[in-house]
C-alpha cells in the first residue's frame, strides 16, 4: 500500500545546502549560428545562391520570379529583405504560408528554413 503525505506535513527545506560542481562545465554554441553572413544578390536572378548566407536585400527593378534558394543545406536560415514590390518566390522548392506564391514589398522581410529537401517559410514581416 502507498502512503501520501500532505506538502504541509513534509520536513522543511534545508535551505543552507550547496551545489557542489564536481567538472568545469562549458556551454559553446557554434560559431555559425550566432554570425550574419550577409549573401549578394544580383538583380534578375532567379536561382540566387545562398550558400553560407543568413541575410540577403532583394532588389529587382523589373518583375522576377525567383523559383529556387541554391546552396542551401539542411537546417540553414536565410532571411530576405526586399526593396522592391516587383519580386516573386514561387512555391516550386519552398512551402509557403498560406499555400501561394510570396510577392514583395517594399521593406518586407521573408525567413525562409531549408529542410532535407526543400525550404520552408518561417516568418514573414509585411513592410511599408
Amino acid at each position: 500500500a502507498s502512503t501520501a503525505m500532505r506538502s504541509d506535513a513534509s520536513p522543511a527545506l534545508d535551505q543552507s545546502i550547496a551545489p557542489t560542481w564536481s567538472q568545469t562545465h562549458t556551454f559553446t554554441l557554434p560559431v555559425v549560428a550566432l554570425a550574419r553572413r550577409i549573401g549578394t544578390y544580383t538583380a534578375g536572378s532567379t536561382t540566387p545562391s545562398v550558400t553560407g548566407v543568413t541575410y540577403m536585400r532583394i532588389a529587382n527593378a523589373g518583375a522576377t520570379t525567383i523559383t529556387d534558394f541554391t546552396g542551401g543545406t539542411e537546417g540553414q536560415l536565410v532571411c530576405l529583405t526586399f526593396n522592391d514590390v516587383n519580386t516573386t518566390i514561387t512555391r516550386a522548392n519552398a512551402y509557403l504560408a498560406r499555400g501561394v506564391n510570396y510577392t514583395s514589398a517594399a521593406e518586407a522581410i521573408l525567413c525562409l528554413i531549408r529542410g532535407a529537401i526543400n525550404w520552408a517559410e518561417s516568418g514573414r514581416a509585411n513592410g511599408t
